[in-house]
């Protein structure tokens, strides 16, 4: 018999990650949530929390030099956005 096993080395490694990859990973997460994909049982709280986790994902991956690119009126409208948001959880 053979078994196939997991083991986790605890190694740190660094992967490259392209745009079409967060594009097709918040595409996916948003479509497990939307009611054409789900139908009349609406999304399961692991549906929605795996969606969340790939916005906090990106966000996070928005470093300070990207923030800078932006004028501060676009800025201040994403902050504003993102602090409505954050308040209503």
């Amino acid at each position: 018999m053979k078994v196939s096993k997991w083991v986790d080395m605890g190694a740190e490694v660094d992967v490259e990650i392209g745009v079409d990859d967060v594009r097709a990973a918040l595409g996916e997460a948003f479509s497990r949530v939307t009611q054409e994909h789900l139908g009349e049982e609406g999304p399961s709280a692991h549906d929605v929390k795996c969606a969340l986790y790939s916005i906090g994902t990106f966000l996070n991956a928005m470093t300070d030099e990207h923030i800078a690119l932006l004028e501060p009126k676009p800025r201040e409208i994403v902050r504003a956005f993102l602090f409505k948001n954050a308040e209503r959880f």
